[in-house]
């Protein structure tokens, strides 16, 4: 709340100086360019001065958004679509995915709260986090892990890492904390839910596919990574979660 008022208020300055600056260049009194042997100079220079300022008001607005607004913006939206051949056992599977939490010196462990505790109203089958969990920072990694166990889904919670996990050689640590936090990572894997909405590494006769792609710079990505032909993805590039129906041949 001290960062939205922060944010809005240096908006709320810069729009009245900016409305100032207007006002009196829409009624300054019309000169012509005789009476001033350097008007054409002190016109120029005007301008320069001027279209300074304007970069550096919309610099500042940008950067200020980016810092106290963007960082604390979130909402739910709801899509549904149909997966073919999806055992009906399995109709009406809730995915919640999460992404780009960006824990650190402006995301604060009690705003990854809110947003876990907003996840946990949906009711989940399944969480799918899609990377970016911290931002410039490994002593990040651990809070933020968890905080991400206090997320409920009935089948469970899965992840993928993020090009910002893997910044500062991050990611080796990032695996290795939420592997102790009990959070599962499957970059570069693949698990499966069963009509008896269960989490299983061994492929079932019948069930969902769920396949992560690892981060595409500093992760290592197998050209074969992936679930196969129309497959549906959930991604926050460049990090990806996909999923597909499974069936055996011959059953």
């Amino acid at each position: 709340m001290g960062f939205n008022f922060v944010f809005w208020g240096l908006a709320s300055l810069l729009w009245m100086r900016t409305g100032r600056v207007v006002r009196r260049w829409v009624h300054a009194p019309v000169e012509r360019a005789d009476d001033y042997p350097d008007a054409r100079a002190f016109s120029r220079r005007r301008m320069v001065l001027g279209g300074g300022k304007a970069l550096a008001g919309l610099g500042l607005g940008m950067g200020s958004w980016g810092l106290f607004g963007e960082a604390r913006w979130f909402e739910v939206t709801r899509r549904q679509f149909g997966v073919r051949n999806l055992p009906t056992e399995l109709d009406g599977l809730r995915i919640v995915q999460l992404s780009d939490i960006h824990h650190g010196a402006w995301m604060s462990l009690s705003w990854v709260r809110q947003i876990v505790e907003v996840t946990n109203s949906l009711e989940p089958d399944l969480v799918a986090l899609t990377g970016d969990f911290v931002y410039r920072g490994l002593e990040y990694v651990r809070p933020v892990a968890r905080e991400l166990t206090r997320l409920r889904a009935r089948v469970g919670v899965l992840g993928v890492l993020g090009n910002h996990d893997w910044s500062d050689g991050g990611g080796v640590l990032t695996k290795r904390v939420f592997a102790e936090e009990g959070l599962r990572l499957i970059d570069n894997q693949r698990v499966f839910v069963t009509p008896q909405r269960r989490l299983v590494d061994v492929a079932p006769r019948e069930g969902l596919c769920i396949a992560g792609v690892g981060e595409l710079v500093g992760g290592q990505v197998p050209v074969r990574a992936g679930a196969g032909r129309g497959a549906r993805w959930a991604a926050a590039d460049p990090a990806f979660l996909t999923i597909r129906t499974w069936r055996r041949s011959g059953s």
